[in-house]
């Protein structure tokens, strides 16, 4: 896949990870749509899709999460926006547009004992809320 030939959206672009893709991509395309994950929850799930779905991007690239976990119990509506419900969103979206999602995730879920993890153990959840909905979405 030459990603010249893609048009590429890209959810947090403003954050570390999301600003070097942004800067290694922009270098090869300029069909990119950049959306800022601390707006995004400004948008609703219709206006979210629309403005993806008008762009019709073959990649969408979420960068965003809420990796502050001192934070996440304080921050719980943000920490669930950016960690769940958003991904959520994106995936629907994906499935409609027929895009690539590609998603990254934190490495906070881990408790740091192994070099290597079997993705189903040792996690550590970052907010009751959001474990519960990881359980009720699974």
């Amino acid at each position: 896949m030459k990603i010249e030939n893609n048009r590429i959206c890209i959810i947090g672009h403003s954050g570390q990870l999301g600003s070097e893709i942004q800067s290694i991509l922009s270098n090869k395309t300029k069909n990119i749509l950049l959306i800022n994950s601390k707006n995004s929850k400004n948008y609703s799930f219709n206006i979210l899709k629309s403005k993806i779905s008008k762009f019709s991007p073959s990649i969408i690239i979420n960068c965003s999460a809420f990796t502050d976990v001192n934070q996440a119990f304080e921050k719980v509506k943000i920490c669930m926006h950016l960690n769940f419900s958003l991904v959520n969103r994106l995936i629907e979206i994906s499935n409609l547009t027929k895009s690539i999602l590609i998603h990254f995730s934190s490495d906070f879920v881990f408790d740091g004992k192994k070099r290597t993890y079997d993705e189903n153990l040792s996690l550590i959840h970052i907010s009751e809320p959001t474990r519960q909905a990881e359980i009720a979405y699974a």
